[in-house]
């Protein structure tokens, strides 16, 4: 029973290795599409990024701050 649990564990090494040594090989190959940025200048520059922040972070704020009966700091 020992024998056939070291071997699929083998093999589970085996495939992740392969899938993780695959991944890097392919990420240290493919060239990158897009330019990196250097500076604030560049990523105020480019149109197709935006500034700001997502409305869904902050839904929840208001309502949690008005319904506090006690101060933070007490």
């Amino acid at each position: 029973m020992e024998m056939v649990l070291v071997g699929w564990w083998l093999v589970f090494c085996l495939v992740i290795t392969t899938g993780l040594r695959s991944s890097h090989i392919a990420h240290f190959t493919v060239q990158g599409k897009i330019l990196p940025l250097d500076t604030f200048e560049d990523k105020v520059g480019r149109s197709n990024w935006t500034w700001g922040i997502e409305t869904w972070i902050l839904n929840g704020v208001d309502l949690m701050i008005t319904r506090q009966n006690k101060p933070a700091l007490w």
